[in-house]
């Protein structure tokens, strides 16, 4: 009896000390965001009436994903219907080390290099360099660093989000700086939706300074700052390593801004005063990874099960789509596998790599976006280089004999044959 009463109260004992370390923890963390964003007592009053982001799941595309009928390659000439190129204009003033983000709005391109260069650039339709937006310092038209790009069309503007001075950036498509803003919360990506509102994706930080939407991935406001909506909660193991699923959204160009998060295996579209389900994977085969299974594990634990187990099988956050065709791609055990699903036919084939035809289909990517009819990838430098010797097209030939190791990325847009 002693012995059970000594053993009880050191588990009593062990629990207060836990316990007391996790809210410890939690005031740490909570202290360190309100010290972060000293104003953020103002998006505190403005976040009052938050809610749930309902979701109309009313016109959900199913696409069935039947992992027995994966085939290892495809010709890409057997699957594409045709193809151009367009150069990017090399200069002094423009050199792009890695495209990161790719924007149209009609005559207009606009290149995110995120990483190397860290600067937008415009090109119109033919690829002719127009400007640059904006330029990394500390001044006040100058970004430390850019980690999201909104594109105004109505109003012809581009946002910088700059998570190193916590400011939104706004500049005029020819490189005119108009005005910035604080932000008050920790967040990734924005982006600005049709009907007026910004929407902002999280990374897995709690932001604990703000209990009216602490613990969720998806934020909405107005143009005015007033927070309206809130979705995507996730559990204090998910905010070890949110950056796993937590995808940046994705413009549409003109059509709709969507969020497609690594594990959900769903693919949701903003609007209005609800959110969409817009398609929903079906994974026939394979250990289906979703977000209950996500939420359950720690990062140590998931990263072994990812590890361990050789049928796993998740959507991982690529998706595009032009008016006949979806391009995705998702996981299945430790290989990756492009799926391309055709809208008229419901058809869907899967395959794990290309093979190049260099005389019908020279270079080829996955799609960064996508314009109307055409999926748009960039093709790098070193690519072409090690390879424009194969090519077999006069026309081909002329054209890539220009690039060299000094050139800018090749714009590949494209159309996917129906089958």
């Amino acid at each position: 009896m002693r012995r059970s009463f000594i053993f009880s109260g050191i588990c009593v004992l062990l629990g207060a000390v836990v316990s007391s370390c996790h809210f410890g923890e939690t005031d740490a963390r909570a202290a360190y965001s309100k010290k972060s964003f000293p104003n953020y007592m103002e998006t505190e009053g403005a976040s009052a009436a938050v809610k749930p982001y309902s979701i109309d799941s009313s016109h959900v595309l199913d696409i069935v994903v039947d992992m027995a009928k994966i085939e290892d390659h495809v010709y890409v000439q057997d699957i594409i219907d045709s193809i151009r190129y367009v150069m990017l204009e090399t200069t002094d003033e423009c050199l792009i080390g890695n495209i990161s983000e790719l924007y149209i709005d009609g005559r207009f391109i606009f290149i995110v290099d995120d990483t190397i260069f860290e600067s937008v650039f415009v090109f119109d339709e033919n690829g002719r360099f127009l400007n640059k937006i904006g330029h990394l310092g500390k001044g006040p038209a100058e970004y430390a660093g850019i980690n999201g790009v909104a594109i105004n069309r109505k109003a012809k503007e581009i946002l910088i989000h700059d998570m190193k001075s916590k400011r939104v950036h706004v500049y005029s498509y020819s490189g005119d700086y108009l005005r910035s803003w604080e932000t008050s919360f920790f967040f990734d990506d924005i982006k600005l939706t049709d009907d007026g509102h910004y929407v902002y994706s999280g990374y897995g930080e709690p932001n604990l300074h703000l209990p009216a939407f602490s613990y969720h991935d998806i934020v909405v406001s107005d143009t005015a700052f007033n927070y309206l909506y809130k979705s995507f909660r996730f559990n204090e193991n998910a905010s070890d390593f949110g950056h796993w699923y937590a995808f940046k959204l994705r413009d549409m160009n003109d059509s709709e801004i969507i969020y497609a998060p690594r594990f959900a295996n769903r693919v949701y579209a903003f609007g209005g005063d609800s959110m969409a389900l817009k398609c929903r994977f079906q994974f026939n085969g394979g250990t289906v990874v979703d977000r209950a299974v996500f939420d359950r594990y720690g990062y140590r634990e998931l990263e072994h099960f990812l590890e361990t187990e050789p049928d796993a099988v998740f959507f991982d956050g690529t998706f595009s789509e032009t008016n006949t065709h979806i391009f995705f791609s998702c996981y299945n055990g430790k290989r990756h596998v492009n799926g391309l699903f055709d809208t008229s036919s419901d058809n869907c084939r899967l395959f794990g790599g290309y093979a190049l035809g260099f005389n019908e289909v020279p270079f080829f990517r996955s799609p960064l976006t996508q314009v109307g009819d055409w999926f748009v990838s960039d093709i790098p430098v070193a690519d072409i280089v090690s390879k424009k010797h194969k090519l077999i097209s006069a026309s081909f030939k002329a054209f890539f004999k220009q690039v060299d190791e000094r050139s800018n990325p090749v714009l590949a847009f494209y159309r996917f044959k129906q089958f």
